[in-house]
């Protein structure tokens, strides 16, 4: 990790750490390239318990041109190429509203900068840009896509499956041999991708898990516990780690909270399958 973004995460560099987390999203904000590009689901929001960020389709980023148009302000990308001599102003120029509490600072954001200038090979890439732009000669440049790494791999699975129809054995599922006696042999006429149970949240996916766990009730009878476990990042095991190296805050360590949540878990059902507070179990390996 670079110095300078290691000293403004350690909560003992003082009050410089302090502003900094204060605002870190603010700040993150204000580096990031692009926007998000999605179709939001806010449907699922409309009803009670915890907020949940949904989309559907394609998430991706468009950049769009490396110079904002006469009379725009520069965003994103573009405050790497545009006016790089004010850089820190047009940057805060992003954040016009911002109250006494959430205050932005110029010697942050300069440290920023320059730690960015020095470590991160995509932003030289821009200043190279900003220089070749800046050329009278310059036929002009565009940008392309980006695409978020997690919904990439996610993309690229149903891809595959979408791909692959033919390979998988789906003549096996559910409503298939149905639409085959009606004629419908080809896949492009029944208009219906099907998602493999091995897909994780896929409907085969869940309907797996439930005949699965009605296979369990025909066999051994219903269940006598119904047990939702839920993580506390107070825990011991948790906050011993958090102070190891430098002080870190729950919200900095989403990995250890995990792995902590994931041991607990095998735990507890370890010691259930003992027999020591319930007895024998008879549906469990």
């Amino acid at each position: 990790m670079p110095y300078v973004l290691d000293e403004l995460l350690d909560l003992a560099f003082g009050e410089a750490s302090k502003k900094f987390r204060t605002n870190i999203r603010a700040y993150n904000s204000m580096f990031a390239f692009t926007s998000i590009g999605a179709n939001i689901d806010h449907s699922v929001n409309r009803q009670p318990g915890p907020y949940v960020f949904k989309i559907n389709g394609h998430c991706h980023h468009l950049m769009g041109s490396l110079l904002p148009s006469d009379g725009e302000t520069p965003k994103f990308a573009q405050l790497y190429i545009y006016d790089t001599t004010n850089e820190v102003a047009n940057r805060l120029a992003l954040f016009p509203h911002r109250s006494s509490a959430s205050t932005l600072y110029e010697s942050i954001i300069k440290d920023l900068i320059d730690m960015l200038n020095s470590t991160n090979c995509l932003v030289g890439l821009f200043r190279h840009a900003s220089q070749r732009l800046s050329m009278s000669d310059n036929p002009g440049s565009k940008l392309r896509l980006l695409v978020d790494a997690f919904t990439n791999v996610e993309e690229d699975r149903l891809d595959y499956i979408r791909m692959n129809q033919n390979n998988l054995q789906t003549e096996h599922y559910q409503g298939i041999n149905e639409a085959v006696l009606r004629g419908d042999i080809q896949g492009s006429k029944t208009g219906k991708i099907i998602l493999p149970s091995s897909l994780t949240g896929s409907p085969r996916y869940m309907i797996n898990n439930y005949q699965d766990t009605m296979a369990i009730c025909r066999a051994y009878g219903n269940p006598d516990l119904f047990i939702t476990f839920t993580c506390n990042t107070s825990w011991p095991e948790i906050r011993k780690e958090l102070k190891k190296g430098r002080l870190y805050k729950h919200e900095d360590k989403p990995d250890i909270i995990t792995r902590v949540f994931r041991a607990k878990v095998l735990d507890m059902l370890k010691f259930i399958k003992s027999g020591v507070p319930f007895s024998k179990t008879i549906a469990g390996n």
